[in-house]
């Protein structure tokens, strides 16, 4: 799918009578974790202007999870928003598989915190982030072959 707006050569903001409304159908997928990606590719420069993004009817906006598998292991992490650490908390019933890593924004994996076999209780990790610069971040968990995923952000 190709979405447009108005072309510039020089700085573009658009205004209210700028912005477009697109809906995809995502149906297919119901029942499968998808991943939503948006690239802008132009001869104007790299402004890529994205607002209330809606998936099931849930808005996607400001912080909070972008996706979280309700059939994915249970996770908390603390604090979210944070300044150059936080702790991921997570409870096994069982000795399983656990890997947990952090990605950035362009979703290449930077950090991986852990991968390996867990026992049964409570687990907490750490992401040490004092050398990452301030921004947003993914995680990704999973737990045998269940996924969780959700968005912190990084404040410096």
């Amino acid at each position: 799918m190709t979405l447009s707006t108005a072309s510039s050569t020089n700085f573009f903001t658009p205004t209210a009578t700028q912005w477009r409304t697109d809906t995809v159908n995502l149906n297919s997928f119901i029942g499968n974790s998808i991943l939503v990606s948006f690239q802008n590719t132009n001869e104007y420069g790299n402004a890529l202007y994205i607002d209330n993004i809606k998936i099931n009817g849930i808005s996607i906006n400001g912080i909070g999870n972008v996706t979280n598998n309700v059939n994915g292991p249970n996770i908390k992490v603390i604090p979210n928003p944070f300044t150059d650490n936080t702790t991921f908390i997570y409870s096994l019933t069982e000795v399983e598989h656990v890997r947990l890593s952090i990605s950035n924004m362009m979703g290449k994996e930077i950090k991986v915190l852990c991968d390996n076999k867990q026992g049964a209780g409570e687990h907490k990790l750490v992401f040490d982030a004092k050398d990452y610069p301030a921004g947003i971040y993914y995680y990704k968990i999973a737990v045998g072959n269940k996924i969780t995923t959700g968005k912190i952000i990084l404040v410096k």
